[in-house]
C-alpha cells in the first residue's frame, strides 16, 4: 500500500473524527491492523490484532510508519 493511499485514508478519518470509522488492514487473508481516530480529536488509535497491542499517535507520519512496520513484521 502506498504512503499516499495511507495518508488519504488518515485524512478521511481526521475529517470525520466525530463518527466511528475504523480501517482494517489484512495480510495473507487475516486482519492484522485496525486504525481509528478518537472522537473529536486528532489522535489515532492503532491496534495490532494478533497481539491486541494498542498504540496512540498524534502524527499521521507516525501512524504511517507504524502501519508499514507492522505489515512488514
Amino acid at each position: 500500500m502506498s504512503e499516499e493511499h495511507l495518508r488519504k485514508m488518515l485524512e478521511t478519518l481526521s475529517l470525520y473524527n466525530t463518527t466511528n470509522i475504523t480501517q482494517t488492514f489484512d495480510q495473507n487473508g487475516e486482519s492484522v491492523i485496525k486504525v481509528s481516530i478518537l472522537p473529536n480529536t486528532e489522535t489515532f488509535k492503532v491496534t495490532h490484532l494478533p497481539t491486541q497491542t494498542i498504540a496512540y499517535f498524534d502524527s499521521q507520519n507516525d501512524v504511517i510508519n507504524a502501519i508499514k512496520g507492522l505489515l512488514n513484521e
